[in-house]
């Protein structure tokens, strides 16, 4: 097996590894997980891994190496030129999609206004299911792709095109988070960062400890929390509480404890606003896990099963738009009290496909993971590398929450993979 196949396994590995330790720290008192999800959680990890090194052996005894690109300068060209044409459109189908909804909620265009969107886009959402809606749902995904696209095959491409695509992206992330979407703004640096990754670690092999990534690491993450930050507080103040009512409704909600240490930390004034966005994000990150044991806990032992309605509800909203009539997220709701996206990846896989059904899901989406990143790495395929790129944002966040149910994110970049894929064949490239 060649070890480049090691880099990825040992990546999802550690975000696993550092989900668990992040959790042990002194800010709640969780309780003691059951014994049927600790099970649940290793045995499908177990096959999901299991997957990935039978896969990973049978390609590595299969492929042959390829070490130029697959396309010439023309048709890169030529894909550009259509990628930037619809990242444009789908730029102006976000754009349009917000103005109008701050129209249609009496809302101006500031900050505060774009704020009290989000949240009023909580409680009743008016555009869920019209037609600019979807449309721009079909295109959401193209600003990305195109990036990538650039990223790729940047010694390709001239700097003004290189130029041009980084600032689609920039549009397309303040749009996006202007609209609300903190899931898109938080997805999207996910799926950059692992590509920027994949194209210079893995394949060019490049050392990445340089200043000039230390600090644009160090600029993001600063300027992400402020983002996160300050719609924490928003939130807080649009329902009229303090710090302390907003910590004290999460606690009492989910019947949990603040730890002794953190209790005495989250008093002290003058770093109250800090501590009480680091305590949200960390309640975010890690309370998954337990979210999933109270899920396993109190399912019933002859619940029937989805077969995906809860996991994938976003794709089977968007097929059922096409006329068919397959279980929708509503009918799930009414016989499931909490269906909250929170559980972790495990959560919903477990109440669509049971503990088996589950490990094999996994099971395959580790195996086409693996042969998504051999067509990039030894056949230089652009759409492996996109498809290996989505899957692992899927496996990194999979402590988190399962990702296949965030339909402005994964829903979009796969539709865009779909008819780039159909463009390329279309004009024989």
């Amino acid at each position: 097996m060649y070890k480049i196949y090691i880099y990825p396994f040992f990546s999802f590995l550690f975000i696993w590894v550092f989900f668990l330790l992040f959790r042990s720290l002194p800010i709640i008192n969780w309780p003691e997980l059951n014994e049927k999800t600790i099970f649940f959680l290793f045995s499908s990890l177990f096959v999901m891994f299991t997957f990935y090194f039978i896969t990973a052996i049978y390609c590595s005894t299969k492929t042959k190496i390829i070490y130029q690109y697959n396309m010439n300068f023309l048709n890169i060209n030529k894909i550009y030129r259509f990628l930037l044409i619809v990242s444009l459109f789908s730029l102006f189908l976000i754009g349009l999609n917000m103005i109008i909804q701050l129209k249609a909620y009496n809302l101006g265009l500031n900050l505060n206004s774009l704020t009290l969107l989000r949240y009023m886009k909580m409680e009743n959402n008016l555009f869920n299911g019209s037609f600019l809606y979807q449309l721009t749902l079909i295109f959401t995904g193209f600003p990305l792709i195109f990036y990538l696209f650039s990223m790729y095959y940047k010694t390709h491409l001239s700097k003004r095109k290189k130029q041009s695509s980084t600032i689609v992206l920039i549009f397309f992330l303040i749009l996006s988070l202007s609209s609300g979407g903190r899931n898109t703004l938080f997805l999207s640096l996910i799926i950059l960062g692992l590509a920027f990754l994949y194209k210079n670690k893995v394949e060019l092999k490049k050392n990445l400890i340089k200043w000039k990534y230390l600090f644009i690491f160090i600029f993001f993450s600063i300027v992400s929390l402020l983002v996160f930050g300050k719609m924490f507080l928003d939130r807080e103040k649009l329902r009229g509480r303090t710090i302390e009512d907003g910590i004290n409704n999460i606690l009492i909600g989910y019947d949990l404890k603040l730890h002794d240490f953190f209790a005495t930390v989250i008093s002290i004034d003058i770093l109250k606003e800090i501590n009480y966005t680091f305590f949200m994000l960390y309640f975010y990150a890690v309370h998954s896990l337990n979210q999933l044991d109270n899920f396993i806990i109190n399912s019933l032992l002859n619940q029937d099963l989805y077969y995906g309605a809860m996991s994938f509800y976003p794709i089977i909203q968007f097929l059922n738009k096409f006329g068919l009539d397959l279980p929708t997220i509503a009918m799930i709701k009414s016989e499931i009290n909490d269906t909250g996206t929170y559980k972790t990846l495990l959560g919903s896989l477990y109440f669509d496909f049971g503990i088996i059904g589950t490990s094999f899901v996994l099971g395959i989406l580790s195996t086409i993971f693996v042969i998504s990143f051999s067509k990039f790495y030894f056949k230089k395929s652009f759409l492996g590398f996109c498809l290996a790129v989505i899957l692992s944002m899927v496996f990194v966040t999979s402590p988190i929450y399962n990702t296949f149910s965030t339909g402005m994110i994964f829903l979009p970049f796969i539709i865009s993979m779909f008819v780039l894929y159909v463009f390329m064949k279309f004009n024989r490239i």
